[in-house]
């Protein structure tokens, strides 16, 4: 959920992410790869001794709740809603 509220309560950081998504340019892949790498070594420190199920790729299913959350704020803050979910509902809005 840090990450959610960091995106959802930083609208730099989401132009940014947003930037990310939609071009492709080299400037954008150095700014890309620096994000990944570092989340990369906190969700290693995150991780600590567990490990992950046997036959569970842990780096696709990080990467799909990171890119479901990325898509729910950046689309509740575009329009107002995401796949029918107003941006009022909880997850959107600061506790």
């Amino acid at each position: 959920m840090l990450f959610l509220e960091a995106l959802r309560d930083d609208p730099l950081m989401r132009r940014i992410v947003a930037w990310e998504v939609s071009e492709n340019t080299e400037q954008v892949k150095r700014l890309s790869e620096a994000r990944s790498k570092a989340l990369g070594l906190w969700l290693d420190r995150m991780r600590g001794s567990l490990m992950p199920p046997k036959g569970v790729d842990t780096a696709a299913v990080n990467a799909l709740i990171f890119a479901s959350i990325q898509h729910l704020v950046l689309s509740a803050a575009a329009g107002g809603q995401c796949a029918g979910m107003r941006a009022q509902a909880r997850v959107f809005r600061q506790q």
